[in-house]
């Protein structure tokens, strides 16, 4: 990422956390509609689940310029989704769900760079992530 996507993405960021329970509100109805069946992967109060969302993503944003050092954070990451029964496809519909609640709780998002530099951001930190916890799984024909 360059540093003015980094920009973009900590500055959309900041304005999502004005209403973060409104902002993981929005998340997660984008991704229940998107995908229903991955309403059942969330056990746990919704509510506080969006809280873990978006402290998640804030220790992600905090650490935008050294996604290399997140690497351990990731892997770990990466290992619960899949005990929580996460597959691989299910990454796609969250990164859509990501773009709504940007798009949605943010003066940004008319700039189509913002967008971009959190798409950009997702793919990678989903690549490492699938790579991670399913490399075995990949491997096999």
């Amino acid at each position: 990422l360059s540093n003015d996507e980094i920009a973009l993405i900590r500055e959309s960021f900041d304005e999502l956390l004005i209403a973060p329970d409104e902002s993981a509100g929005i998340f997660y109805g984008a991704l229940f509609e998107q995908d229903p069946k991955l309403r059942q992967l969330f056990v746990e109060d919704i509510e506080n689940q969006g809280r873990k969302l978006i402290n998640t993503l804030g220790v992600v944003v905090a650490q935008l310029d050294t996604l290399d050092a997140m690497v351990p954070v990731l892997h770990d990451l990466a290992l619960r989704h899949v005990a929580y029964g996460v597959q691989p496809e299910d990454y796609q519909p969250v990164g859509e769900a990501l773009a709504q609640m940007i798009a949605k709780t943010n003066t940004h998002q008319a700039d189509p760079r913002c967008a971009a530099a959190w798409g950009k951001a997702y793919q990678h930190i989903s690549d490492v992530m699938i790579e991670m916890a399913y490399a075995e799984d990949t491997a096999r024909p």
